[in-house]
C-alpha cells in the first residue's frame, strides 16, 4: 500500500513524505531491495533513491520516502515514478506506482477597496511584486491572511494545453464581497454573505461559464472582509453535460515568462 501523510501535493520548502508498506505473505523471511525509476531530476528529488528491506513471515515491512521539490516550473501536471521492488531469491518484481501533484499558486497582495485595476495586478504578479501562496486545491485559505476591514486580491495563471472551450468556474464563499475576472473580464460579483458550499455544479449565485482559451489564461479574485474571517474556494469543470468532472489537463503552479 502507499500511503500519503499529508497528501500528494509537493510545494516548495517542504519535504512530501510518501510510505510504502510491504506485507510478506510467506512462510519465510522475504529480503527485498527496491530502486525508484521514472524521476524527473529536473523537478525533484526522491530520497532514498534505493535500499533495501527485510518483511518477516505474516508481518509488514515500511519504507518511508522523502520528495523534495528542485524546481516548480519543471513540475508536470502529475508526476509518477515508479519504485521496483526485487526478492533476493527471486528474478521477479514489483512495481509500486507513486503520485506527485504540484500545488495551486496564487499571488496575492492587499488592495484598497476601490482598487479594481486588474492589468496592473496581473502584470505586478509577473514580476513577483506580490506575495505566492500555495494550495493543496480548491480552498483559496484565506481565514488567517485577510484583517477586518481590508481587501484582498489574488491573481492565478492558468495553462490549458487543450483546444478553446467553454468551463464552468466558480467562488463559492461566506465574504461580503467577492469579484470574479477571467481573463481580464469580469464575471461574477458577490455583494451578500451566503452559506459556503463548494462543489462543481454550483449554488445558483457564484459559478459562470468562461471561455478558456488555448494557452495562457488569467483569473483575478477580490475579497473584502468586514469583521468575521472569510472563506472562499475557486473551482473549474467542464461545462455542459460534464459539468460534475474536474479540469485534469490544466495546470495552475506556473506563470508565463516575462517578455522583453
Amino acid at each position: 500500500t502507499v500511503e500519503y501523510p499529508n497528501g500528494p501535493v509537493l510545494k516548495p520548502g517542504v519535504e512530501l513524505p510518501i510510505v510504502v508498506t510491504i506485507k510478506n505473505l510467506r512462510l519465510n523471511p522475504l529480503n527485498l531491495s527496491y530502486i525508484v525509476h521514472g524521476v524527473n531530476p529536473k523537478a525533484y528529488q526522491v530520497n532514498p533513491v534505493n535500499g533495501g528491506l527485510i518483511a518477516q513471515p505474516g508481518l509488514e515491512a515500511r519504507v518511508e520516502f522523502r520528495v523534495r521539490l528542485i524546481d516548480l516550473d519543471e513540475l508536470g501536471a502529475v508526476e509518477h515514478p515508479v519504485i521496483q521492488f526485487t526478492a533476493t531469491d527471486s528474478p521477479e518484481s514489483v512495481n509500486v506506482t507513486l503520485t506527485i501533484l504540484p500545488p495551486v499558486v496564487w499571488f496575492i497582495n492587499r488592495v484598497d477597496e476601490s482598487d479594481e485595476d486588474v492589468e496592473r495586478w496581473i502584470n505586478d504578479a509577473l514580476a513577483g511584486d506580490w506575495g505566492v501562496i500555495y494550495r493543496d486545491g480548491y480552498d483559496l485559505g484565506l481565514e488567517d491572511l485577510i484583517s477586518k476591514g481590508q481587501s484582498m486580491a489574488l491573481v492565478g495563471f492558468i495553462h490549458n494545453p487543450g483546444d478553446t472551450r467553454i468551463i464552468h468556474v466558480g467562488v463559492p464563499n461566506n465574504a461580503p464581497y467577492v469579484k470574479l475576472w477571467f481573463n481580464g473580464e469580469p464575471l461574477l460579483e458577490s455583494k451578500e454573505k451566503y452559506i459556503l458550499r463548494p462543489n462543481y455544479d454550483g449554488d445558483g449565485r457564484n459559478y459562470i461559464d468562461a471561455l478558456m482559451r488555448h494557452g495562457w489564461n488569467t483569473v483575478a479574485i477580490k475579497i473584502k472582509r468586514v469583521d468575521e474571517p472569510v472563506s472562499a474556494h475557486f473551482i473549474m469543470s467542464e461545462s455542459g453535460k460534464q459539468l460534475h468532472r474536474g479540469l485534469t489537463d490544466v495546470t495552475q503552479h506556473r506563470k508565463p515568462k516575462l517578455t522583453a
